[in-house]
């Protein structure tokens, strides 16, 4: 052997256990090496997306609003109608589900139908369910008229102090005040001045003995008055109600309940 000649490098001699192993390990890195790779490449990809959406997407809401408003101007009135009483009539059904007044014998049905014709007397609690526009008797009135009570309507709405906000007056109704000064600035919050009100007046109307059976219809979203609703009732009265709870628990002191906004008043 020559003095440059270089010594050769002697592998180790390794186990089977080992060279198990070193195999294994050497696949493992083979593995995590082609998945941060692809990671990598994942995230690129996702990386161009989105701002490709984003480049497009600004566009593409402008161009759907132009078509959208394209679509609603080339709409007929009888088109536009259509859609409006197609959209009322989903919301009654729902709302057909949530009903939940008296379970009356035929009898009673009878003797209730028979009232039919007699006046209507109505409570309107208008700090708890309002209504912010004129023509809100003429309303009422066509709803009842839609269910067969032919009496005349005479309607009464209710506010806690003079001064709150009340209903347009339009000379069809008689406006009450729980109290005639101005509201306080302090200390009314959660106060019964509306309520107490509506009540006497409910039971000034019991305490009428001549009375002779007739409809009265409550426009409220309190259950508070579900006293007043057994006392009418009690008396041989026809008990409706207008509201716009679907818990409110006064529907079951009631012999008919309808749903204020989109029954009645048919706000959208």
């Amino acid at each position: 052997m020559g003095k440059n000649s270089k010594k050769k490098k002697e592998k180790p001699i390794l186990s089977k256990e080992d060279k198990n192993a070193k195999k294994a390990l050497k696949k493992k890195n083979q593995k995590e090496r082609v998945k941060s790779k692809t990671e990598r490449k994942e995230a690129n990809r996702r990386k161009r997306v989105e701002e490709e959406d984003a480049q497009a997407s600004p566009r593409s809401t402008a161009s759907t609003s132009k078509k959208k408003k394209m679509k609603k101007s080339n709409e007929s009135p009888t088109s536009k109608i259509k859609k409006a009483e197609k959209k009322r009539s989903k919301k009654l059904k729902k709302l057909e589900k949530l009903r939940e007044p008296l379970i009356l014998t035929k009898e009673e049905q009878d003797r209730i139908d028979e009232l039919k014709s007699r006046p209507i007397i109505a409570w309107w609690d208008f700090e708890n369910l309002s209504y912010p526009w004129v023509g809100v008797y003429k309303m009422i009135l066509n709803k009842l008229r839609r269910e067969g009570y032919t009496g005349k309507l005479e309607l009464h709405a209710i506010v806690g102090y003079k001064g709150d906000k009340e209903p347009k007056q339009d000379k069809t109704f008689t406006m009450h005040y729980g109290d005639l000064n101005p509201r306080p600035t302090k200390g009314t919050k959660g106060d019964q001045k509306a309520d107490n009100h509506m009540r006497k007046l409910i039971n000034d109307f019991l305490e009428d003995e001549e009375m002779a059976p007739q409809n009265t219809l409550l426009i409220t979203n309190d259950n508070g008055f579900r006293e007043e609703l057994d006392l009418l009732r009690a008396a041989g009265h026809g008990v409706l109600l207008a509201t716009m709870q679907k818990s409110l628990i006064i529907k079951a002191g009631s012999h008919k309940v309808w749903f204020w906004k989109h029954e009645i008043v048919q706000q959208d």
